[in-house]
């Protein structure tokens, strides 16, 4: 039995409500919470602690709703590594995907822009290389790149500065003023930068 144009219309209309209006409540619900995340920057620090297992701390948290997606703002963020050492971060800005976290049922990064941060790359005595005193490898397993920074359609490092020493060799190397991109198409990374 074919069905009536006028029946095919008024179906195609009726999903089409239903999508903005489920948009409108979404966006009314990030009016809502965003504020509260700004409101309560010590449980936002708290989680986000607890979510990588290091201490992160920072000086302001401002969320907003930017290209209907929110982001997260942080300056003057610390991350506090394995043996001490403390990489600091001028500006952090994250942002969310609402249709794959919605769909996820958690957040997932949409994009990552990081300012400003000194980053220590490290190789002990023994072997071990650490990133901002983070050991890659541990019981003789390499460590892998974290989930959430691969699955970010894109990440943006810009004026960073990276000192590599090498107890090993004694050597050590010092980068600054670095810029890097890494986009994320189709499940295939692409890395550049000066």
């Amino acid at each position: 039995m074919p069905v009536r144009p006028s029946l095919l219309r008024r179906l195609c209309g009726l999903v089409l409500l239903l999508g903005l209006l489920g948009f409108a409540a979404m966006q009314v619900a990030l009016h809502v919470a965003l504020p509260w995340l700004e409101a309560h920057p010590q449980e936002v620090m708290q989680a986000v602690s607890d979510a990588l297992g290091r201490e992160v701390r920072c000086t302001t948290l401002r969320a907003r709703v930017r290209k209907f997606s929110p982001q997260l703002l942080l300056t003057e963020a610390t991350l506090a590594g394995d043996d001490g050492v403390v990489t600091r971060v001028a500006e952090l800005r994250v942002s969310l995907s609402l249709l794959r976290s919605a769909l996820a049922r958690q957040p997932r990064l949409a994009a990552l822009s990081i300012r400003g941060v000194e980053l220590h790359i490290a190789r002990n005595a023994a072997g071990e290389w650490s990133v901002a005193g983070i050991v890659l490898r541990r019981d003789g397993q390499p460590a892998r790149l974290p989930d959430w920074l691969l699955v970010a359609a894109r990440a943006r490092l810009t004026d960073a500065r990276i000192n590599v020493v090498d107890a090993v060799t004694g050597r050590a190397v010092h980068f600054s003023e670095l810029d890097a991109r890494l986009q994320r198409r189709r499940g295939d990374h692409a890395l550049t930068g000066h």
